[in-house]
């Protein structure tokens, strides 16, 4: 049995179970916003229990040494059945964690991404420092919270510096008052109003970089050994985040530099990450610059506008089907 934790609005999720169902291989999605009405679990000292699921009428005990793969796809829900803004973030809260916690008893069974690998490689910081470590350039980066430090680098970074959250960026629903979730994503901002507002880094830090003035936008997606990467060329050199561009015919195939290939790989192993999403950019000299990489990303938009086989390749390695031959797509 091959196991996904997720929700129902998670189409990445559903793409694979889709694609586990033509390989033949039992699997189950388990919706985290569901816990105690759809499924609830059973667990010892020992690390011993079962999984009991709803399916359709009937109530299915799976044992966790049934349990051939787990796959900790989403961790959190966008659950509106609870009410009340404390209680419904306390209660995520202790979801997560209890899912985690599930997620770690079972660690043996991961094949995709253990839930502490995947934390530690969330951490936008340190893959900076581990992405520069093997090879890759970024950009001139800065953060902290020492204002006086922040302006420095400010005033050398020209009109514009672009910001980024050092976390998701993800505000929940109702949390500042707002009816929809919101993200808050990486922002260039003119360099003399984010210098008069420095003071501010003090008590919430960010990531400050350079703006490259880029050609195209580079997305990687990594399984294992295999790397699927496609392009997008830039309309005016500005655009910060191609994932939002409306247009999906403007992607292209994109074939990585061995050169480039191997530090995607060096990188991998430094994270202990067997799948990944990566963000680069090239700049107008074909110099290739690492943005992050997101240990849980998306990878359907790609897909859908290259046709790289990124969803079927994800299917295989729960399965234990895939190979370990090295490939470029």
């Amino acid at each position: 049995m091959i196991i996904v934790i997720s929700y129902p609005a998670d189409k990445h999720a559903a793409e694979v179970i889709s694609k586990l169902e033509k390989l033949h291989q039992d699997s189950l999605l388990l919706d985290i916003s569901e816990i105690g009405n759809e499924w609830h679990t059973n667990v010892d000292e020992h690390g011993k229990g079962t999984l009991s699921v709803i399916v359709g009428r009937m109530v299915s005990k799976i044992h966790f040494d049934e349990i051939n793969s787990l796959w900790l796809r989403r961790k959190t829900s966008l659950d509106d059945k609870i009410q009340g803004s404390t209680q419904k973030s306390y209660i995520e809260r202790e979801r997560g964690a209890f899912v985690e916690g599930l997620a770690l008893i079972l660690n043996n069974k991961f094949r995709l991404n253990s839930p502490q690998n995947s934390l530690l490689a969330c951490r936008k910081t340190y893959q900076l420092t581990v992405a520069k470590s093997v090879g890759f350039l970024v950009p001139k980066t800065y953060f902290g919270n020492n204002p006086i430090e922040a302006l420095e680098f400010i005033s050398g970074m020209g009109e514009y510096t672009l910001v980024k959250p050092i976390d998701s960026g993800f505000i929940p629903k109702g949390e500042v008052g707002n009816n929809q979730p919101l993200v808050i994503y990486a922002k260039k901002i003119k360099s003399d109003l984010l210098a008069s507002s420095a003071n501010r880094l003090a008590i919430c830090p960010a990531i400050l970089q350079e703006c490259i003035n880029k050609v195209s936008d580079i997305r990687i997606t990594v399984v294992k050994n295999k790397v699927f990467a496609a392009k997008i060329r830039c309309k005016h050199g500005d655009e910060i985040d191609s994932r939002h561009w409306k247009n999906n015919g403007m992607w292209e195939i994109f074939g990585v530099p061995n050169s480039t290939r191997s530090k995607i790989m060096s990188l991998m192993n430094a994270l202990n990450l067997e799948f990944g999403c990566i963000d680069m950019v090239e700049d107008f000299a074909g110099n290739l610059y690492f943005l992050e990489i997101n240990p849980g990303g998306q990878w359907l938009f790609m897909e859908r506008a290259v046709g790289h086989p990124i969803s079927n390749e994800i299917a295989l390695v729960p399965s234990g089907l895939t190979d370990d031959k090295d490939q470029l797509f």
